[in-house]
């Protein structure tokens, strides 16, 4: 990794576990950009600083003295699994002010995907969940279809996503159904069909 300063940063909130995948996310998404020809230490970058909100909670952050803003707090209460999405953007904006509008983006939506991604969003999101320990039956087939087209790839793990928690009887966020439906209307009603199966 050439971005040792993030490295430590989220070692301070992360176990080695989290870490780990921190990590592998992150050359993840430095694959898949220099694949589509996207700016590869950004996405590195918000690769390895994705989760690092992932074991805090509005608490803990106050331990921290790390500010989270009053309406992303609101999220914790209903949507605590996403919330760590929101957290992560605001901390690492707020610790790294240099760092660029992409890349916070990117660590806003990882988790639940949003309508109109740039591609480094895009990116993000599908590395956290190709990222190579992955232990998921539909991880091969999504990296596969990440390195073709983003929007197919962005549409196919929003459904699974969707899918998921509906058969979890997981409430789901607003930005996941956008997210959906955006992907949906961008890609051809035959690729939607054939991703409907995966």
């Amino acid at each position: 990794m050439i971005h040792p300063q993030f490295s430590h940063f989220i070692s301070q909130f992360l176990p080695q576990s989290r870490i780990d995948h921190s990590l592998r996310v992150a050359q993840s998404a430095r694959q898949l950009a220099k694949h589509y020809a996207v700016d590869e230490d950004a996405a590195e970058i918000a690769g390895i600083l994705h989760d690092v909100a992932k074991c805090l909670s509005p608490d803990k952050c106050k331990d921290h003295d790390l500010i989270v803003s009053s309406e992303t707090n609101q999220v914790w209460a209903q949507f605590s699994r996403i919330w760590h999405q929101y957290a992560g953007a605001e901390i690492t904006a707020a610790q790294f002010p240099s760092l660029s509008e992409p890349i916070i983006s990117a660590i806003r939506w990882h988790t639940t995907g949003t309508a109109n991604m740039a591609p480094i969003t895009q990116i993000v999101f599908l590395a956290d969940y190709i990222e190579p320990q992955r232990r998921l039956d539909t991880r091969l087939v999504i990296e596969q279809l990440a390195y073709s087209n983003l929007d197919q790839t962005t549409y196919a793990l929003a459904l699974l996503s969707l899918t998921d928690l509906i058969k979890r009887q997981i409430p789901i966020f607003l930005e996941s159904i956008q997210c959906h439906n955006f992907y949906l209307s961008k890609i051809a009603k035959n690729d939607a069909k054939v991703i409907g199966h995966l």
